[in-house]
């Protein structure tokens, strides 16, 4: 008995589509992005064949790179480090502001968070608190290396800061793990004498001291504590205490060098932050100041005589910002938020108001709230793309 039509074109109908093949998934897989680590996660999950493409093909992993390496895909921010005041010698801890929801561990105890850039973390710890001995570990949370370094014992431990920074030759900075690395620390003593010393992952070593000479040496020039340096081309650069100066250290020319802020002489709070300029290809010195609901930058450019000077770029009005972010009262209109990070490649700015930890997109003046934390005084923004070259291998921090 032949099947009547009808029947036939129901068959058809409810027949299963053709099953994709792997080039077809390899090229769909290939465009995720690699700022979502849930998206990522989820994916992998799966089945075996998609767990092993996007976790461990070296083939697939470099083809994924390089796509969106091609279209210039900003580094992610996936989050910021701070650490807990109160706490001796302290704890570092990690917030996230993207679906990847911690690093290998929530917090890092007797770990002091100094820096973060180009996909590394760099943290102190003190290996004897009698003698205040002090190790300083490099990290890199998406391949789970970590380098152990002896604080350079020529520089006074007194008031000091670090960077971190990649050291390849003409890097973009969208992906660095696996590349040198170079660290530089910048030490103010007890009599006011300023000094650096910069470590190599190359040479495996510390270079000789680097000093700042000045005939009177002032207490407000001294290094800021724990506050983090801004990379400009080869040069790094660190606030000083009102941040009413700058060290730079130039990391080419091993020379140390100070200059006054947009701040020196004005009267200002002690609320000034580093950052990069938007003006000049987003390549220059910035500053960034608030004053109650005022954000005001500037950029340090060249004049015509070859000198360097500040120029104010623009004003931002934070209210419209904050009165849908945070919410506050009208009697508290007039408070000054803290500025506390800024991470740099994407242009964000950290604040913080009563607790309220908000990020301020400096092109198009965008906000959002991200934290909740009464005691977040410095934040170290952590970007990087969630695929590294080989894989993902978490190896916790001990």
């Amino acid at each position: 008995m032949t099947t009547p039509p009808a029947a036939k074109r129901r068959r058809r109908c409810c027949s299963l589509p053709p099953e994709l093949n792997d080039d077809v998934i390899g090229e769909i897989l290939l465009r995720l992005p690699p700022g979502d680590p849930a998206l990522l996660v989820r994916c992998s999950l799966v089945c075996k064949p998609w767990r092993r493409l996007l976790s461990s093909d070296p083939v697939f992993l470099r083809r994924h790179r390089e796509f969106h390496l091609r279209r210039r895909t900003p580094r992610p921010l996936l989050g910021f480090l701070f650490n807990q005041l109160g706490e001796d010698p302290g704890v570092a801890w990690f917030a996230p502001t993207s679906s990847l929801r911690r690093l290998p561990h929530p917090h890092h105890c007797d770990w002091y968070a100094l820096d973060a850039r180009h996909g590394l973390v760099l943290f102190s710890t003190m290996l004897s608190r009698d003698a205040a001995e002090h190790e300083l570990v490099v990290w890199d949370p998406m391949t789970g290396r970590r380098w152990r370094l002896d604080f350079p014992g020529y520089l006074e431990d007194f008031n000091w800061s670090a960077s971190v920074l990649c050291a390849a030759d003409g890097c973009d900075h969208r992906h660095c793990h696996g590349a040198p690395f170079l660290v530089a620390v910048v030490s103010t003593g007890r009599y006011c004498n300023t000094s650096a010393a910069i470590y190599s992952s190359e040479t495996g070593a510390w270079g000789d001291a680097i000093a700042l000479e000045r005939e009177h040496p002032d207490p407000d020039d001294a290094v800021k504590v724990g506050k983090p340096g801004v990379q400009v081309g080869n040069a790094i650069y660190f606030p000083c205490v009102r941040s009413a100066q700058i060290l730079e250290c130039d990391m080419s020319g091993h020379t140390l060098a100070m200059f006054d802020s947009p701040a020196a002489g004005r009267g200002w709070p002690d609320n000034g932050l580093l950052m990069t300029a938007e003006s000049g290809g987003g390549g220059g010195l910035g500053f960034a100041f608030a004053r109650r609901s005022m954000l005001h930058l500037w950029s340090r450019e060249p004049t015509g005589d070859g000198a360097m000077a500040w120029s104010p770029l623009r004003g931002i009005n934070l209210e419209p910002l904050l009165t849908v972010l945070i919410r506050r009262p009208r009697e508290h209109h007039s408070v000054t938020p803290n500025l506390v990070g800024f991470a740099d490649g994407v242009g964000v700015i950290f604040a913080e108001i009563d607790g309220d930890v908000f990020t301020i997109e400096v092109s198009s003046r965008r906000g959002k709230k991200v934290y909740r934390r009464e005691d977040i005084h410095t934040i170290f923004p952590y970007t990087s793309f969630y695929t590294p070259r080989g894989g993902i291998n978490f190896d916790p921090l001990p």
